[in-house]
């Protein structure tokens, strides 16, 4: 996939996408000014080398009743990674889990509907290492992640 070269219709049919991937392919090629069956075309392209693994949706934590978005950062203890990694596979508060070189081992984004759920899946979380915890207090940037091109700044 590296020897692909990214032009800036690709950035601009993946940023399109990535606002509102419900987009029809007809629109798309209006916004991009090249016909339908090119931005097809494109889109199955990105689509095969991997670079789009899939349509999805944005949704709004809150409005769903998670109160507490969080992240927590863990320093494993020597050899408790397998059963942690076990451990968070089983846990639905934690949405996103990361290994993360250096000291700290991982870092997991989590969405709790309480205070009190939050508490008691960090504490369940100790029994594999130390944790240090990050409450989110408001969401401030959101931007489509787009390849590089020669063009690019």
């Amino acid at each position: 996939m590296s020897s692909y070269q990214f032009d800036q219709i690709d950035r601009d049919i993946l940023e399109r996408l990535q606002r509102d991937g419900r987009v029809s392919i007809k629109r798309l090629s209006q916004e991009v000014h090249l016909s339908a069956p090119a931005v097809g075309e494109r889109v199955r392209r990105l689509e095969s080398l991997g670079v789009i693994e899939g349509y999805t949706l944005r949704v709004n934590p809150g409005a769903m009743g998670f109160q507490i978005r969080a992240t927590i950062i863990v320093m494993l203890q020597s050899g408790r990674k397998d059963a942690f990694l076990q451990f968070i596979q089983d846990e639905p508060e934690i949405a996103e889990a990361d290994e993360l070189p250096g000291k700290t081992d991982a870092i997991l984004r989590v969405y709790c509907t309480t205070a009190e759920r939050f508490f008691a899946l960090v504490s369940r979380i100790r029994e594999y290492g130390a944790t240090d915890s990050y409450i989110h207090m408001e969401h401030y940037k959101h931007i489509p992640l787009l390849p590089e091109t020669d063009a690019a700044p």
